[in-house]
């Protein structure tokens, strides 16, 4: 997982340094599974949604260290679009997808 703000630090970068699946923006959560099918790795589905069921609770992590506003916000903010754009509609009941 990572986060890259822009060089501004006033929001996320959509694009990473590491490309997955031959893609560094816009990376679909049929590309993860993708990477996982080419690179022997089992259980794939279910990672993906163990580390989505973590990372739905950012903001209580980023609040328990005392990561500050705006940041936090930002931050839960793109997880959560990323969740939906990867097909976790009810981010509260990640796991109902398995």
């Amino acid at each position: 997982m990572t986060f890259i703000f822009n060089k501004n630090g006033t929001g996320p970068h959509i694009e990473r340094r590491m490309s997955v699946n031959g893609k560094i923006a816009e990376i679909t959560k049929e590309d993860l599974l993708e990477f996982a099918r080419q690179n022997d790795i089992k259980n794939a589905g279910k990672i993906i949604d163990s580390v989505a069921d973590t990372i739905k609770n950012f903001s209580k992590y980023a609040e328990k260290n005392e990561v500050s506003q705006p940041w936090r916000g930002i931050i839960q903010k793109t997880i959560n679009d990323t969740l939906r754009n990867y097909g976790y509609n009810d981010i509260e009941n990640i796991l109902m997808k398995k």
